[in-house]
């Protein structure tokens, strides 16, 4: 898959979500949040964080659980220009999915899904610590 996110350090394990038993989701794809803990692939911007598919989910294979990683450092990448230690929600729609971008007051709360750790442009890849909801900031 082109832009997977790939997994740079393990701080937690991956945990087991719900997902549909007929969707195949690639290893390193950023999937949203849905009740009850039940994820799919992030397609839109600004999807609620589930976190980051730990192993391929394969379609129609008789499973309806995924294992999902909710934190660790990730290889992502950018959508516009991103500074170090910036809150990042995903920028998956159009062209670029598994595209991460500045968080801003759309996506802030469990839309964000963590802090960029490198300065970055536009389409380069860049190191993200994953930790949903780290964006408790104020907008004017």
């Amino acid at each position: 898959m082109t832009f997977e996110a790939t997994l740079m350090i393990e701080t937690e394990l991956p945990v087991s979500l719900t997902c549909d038993e007929a969707t195949g989701i690639l290893k390193g794809t950023s999937v949203k949040l849905a009740d009850p803990a039940t994820i799919s692939a992030a397609v839109s911007d600004e999807e609620m964080c589930g976190g980051i598919i730990g192993s391929e989910k394969i379609a129609s294979d008789g499973n309806t659980k995924a294992k999902v990683y909710r934190c660790g450092w990730f290889k992502v990448y950018a959508s516009g220009a991103i500074l170090a230690g910036q809150p990042v929600c995903n920028a998956g729609s159009g062209s670029f999915p598994n595209h991460f971008k500045l968080a801003d007051a759309s996506c802030s709360g469990s839309k964000t899904w963590g802090i960029c750790m490198e300065d970055v442009a536009d389409q380069e890849s860049f190191l993200m610590e994953l930790r949903p909801a780290c964006n408790n900031n104020t907008y004017a």
